[in-house]
């Protein structure tokens, strides 16, 4: 590890913050279902202590969900431990997005621990004079303190954010203990958290009165029959004694862990402001964007920049009609499309079709009157179709009773799923933002929506209503959807590749969406017989 120099370096226990900030503030969601309170309760207390020690460096530690040389010393190391919370786990690599746009370096390692990481950092900070801050929850930390390092416990008192700055003057007066006897406390008393066994039937009280006397465990167990014990006590001592240094070894943090880093990445440095005013605007974390003075509106990345290229290029029509939906449509080896359903919050794009063929995109606003003949026009088209969520226009076809539904060839939402089962957001926005780092565009109240209404497509209907025109905001937003669906359905396909899922995908998981919205749509019409018919039995009585 090679040597740094000047000020302070706070290094951060990512899991151990991000938990405790989980459970400290209650549930929070995007409009999308993106689960945000932890990645928030992180970001206040990181800015906190950025304004409080104002630090030269930075680093934020994970864990990683592998076995450490713990648990090959250990099988039964954290055994029993209860797994992370469904909320809880995406938002561990939405944090991580974070941290990478504020250009913050995140450490981990196989087969090491957070603390490890924690503790090596530290020790070579000591070597070099570097002061060390370890912003942490776990209070295994507090063996590493020193005259070079110190330990931040945050808690939270009335709904607000407090910390303690643990040094060895602190440890003791609140603790009655030094940094090295928390490991012997650890070795006699274990910890349930971690599965550490201990000495059976001798709790924080009685460890705690065994280092009064004897210092340490290594002074306890070389004069254990000198000092002055219950003689139950001290046979349960020499009994457990191999678990007792067992247990010693699973509470050491390793501070020798082969990090190869670069300090110079490291060095606290300016954000990558666009990234992070895209992060930001898309978790509605405007508390953050201010201490930026970050225009909103600022969202041009490379990726965008990428990705909106063809946007100006892009032809869009309106379209009333079937007939020659086909000829419209069947030009394109593929297209791309998801349907607006009655529940969607935007008002003018409800029960709307949006399809992306080649670079023309085609919006078609379905009703009572053209429904059946659109589903018709559109089901037969031989192109290969392409979606989101695609049970729900099933569902639709199957309440109009139609008994087959052909040419319907991928589904992102399920696709996303196959290759991301442990994610708990499947919502378009998550995925395009996931796969592409593209977020969906804002609505917002913008005023030019009922002001100005420059139409900016081609309407293929002179039926079509003047008043179905839209705006910028509303093109981009489609634009994004279309463009999304058709992106991200080729790195899924890839994906499915790569992990052998193609049968599962094709064979099973895309005809039981058909299967499902069957179901769904008998269900229903089965309940509206019994209301009808239950009203109708009432009315005669």
């Amino acid at each position: 590890m090679e040597n740094i120099t000047n000020n302070s370096f706070l290094i951060i226990d990512g899991n151990s913050i991000m938990n405790r900030a989980f459970y400290a503030i209650k549930l929070l969601s995007t409009k999308d279902g993106t689960y945000t309170n932890a990645c928030y309760g992180f970001l206040n207390i990181y800015y906190m202590m950025m304004e409080k020690l104002k630090p030269s460096y930075v680093a934020v530690s994970f864990d990683i969900s592998k076995p450490t040389f713990r648990h090959k010393m250990y099988d039964e190391y954290k055994a029993g431990r209860k797994s992370m919370p469904d909320e809880l786990r995406p938002q561990m690599l939405l944090i991580k997005d974070i941290l990478k746009a504020m250009n913050i370096e995140i450490l981990e390692l196989e087969g090491y621990e957070a603390d490890d990481i924690l503790g090596s950092i530290a020790k070579n900070n000591s070597k070099n004079g570097i002061f060390t801050y370890i912003l942490t929850g776990d209070r295994d930390s507090f063996q590493l303190i020193s005259k070079n390092t110190s330990v931040i416990m945050p808690s939270t008192k009335m709904g607000k954010t407090e910390y303690t700055i643990y040094t060895p003057e602190k440890l003791k007066e609140v603790y009655n203990i030094t940094p090295s006897q928390v490991i012997d406390l650890k070795a006699l008393m274990g910890d349930k958290s971690d599965n550490i066994p201990g000495v059976p039937k001798v709790g924080e009280k009685t460890a705690n009165s065994l280092l009064d006397l004897a210092g340490n465990i290594d002074n306890l167990y070389n004069n254990i029959d000198n000092i002055d014990i219950a003689e139950t006590l001290k046979e349960r001592l020499i009994e457990y004694k191999d678990i007792a240094y067992l247990s010693y070894k699973l509470a050491t943090i390793n501070t020798d862990v082969p990090l190869n880093i670069n300090y110079d990445k490291l060095k606290l440095s300016e954000v990558n402001l666009p990234e992070l005013t895209q992060i930001f605007n898309r978790l509605a974390f405007k508390k953050f964007l201010e201490k930026y003075n970050i225009d909103e509106n600022n969202t041009e990345t490379k990726e965008s920049i990428s990705f909106f290229k063809d946007l100006k290029n892009t032809k869009f029509s309106i379209l009333n009609i079937n007939e020659g939906l086909d000829t419209l449509l069947n030009k394109s080896e593929e297209i791309f499309f998801t349907y607006l359903d009655e529940n969607f919050a935007y008002n003018k794009l409800k029960n709307c079709l949006i399809i992306l063929a080649n670079n023309e995109v085609f919006i078609i606003k379905i009703n009572e009157f053209n429904r059946k003949n659109i589903l018709k026009a559109f089901c037969e088209i031989n192109t290969k179709k392409i979606g989101y969520n695609i049970k729900k226009l099933f569902k639709i076809y199957f309440d109009e009773g139609f008994n087959e539904i052909s040419n319907f060839s991928d589904d992102i939402m399920i696709a996303y799923y196959l290759v991301n089962s442990t994610e708990s957001n499947y919502s378009i926005d998550n995925i395009i933002y996931s796969l592409l780092k593209i977020p969906m565009p804002e609505f917002g109240n913008n005023k030019s929506k009922e002001q100005v209404q420059t139409s900016l497509f081609d309407i293929i209907d002179v039926n079509v209503s003047d008043n179905f025109k839209l705006d910028d905001i509303e093109k981009k937003y489609i634009y994004t959807y279309l463009l999304g669906i058709k992106k991200c359905n080729s790195i899924l396909n890839d994906k499915i590749n790569e992990l052998n899922l193609t049968k599962l995908y094709y064979e099973i998981e895309m005809p039981l969406i058909e299967t499902l919205a069957n179901i769904e749509s008998n269900a229903d019409a089965f309940y509206l017989h019994y209301i009808r018919d239950k009203k109708q039995k009432r009315q005669k009585i």
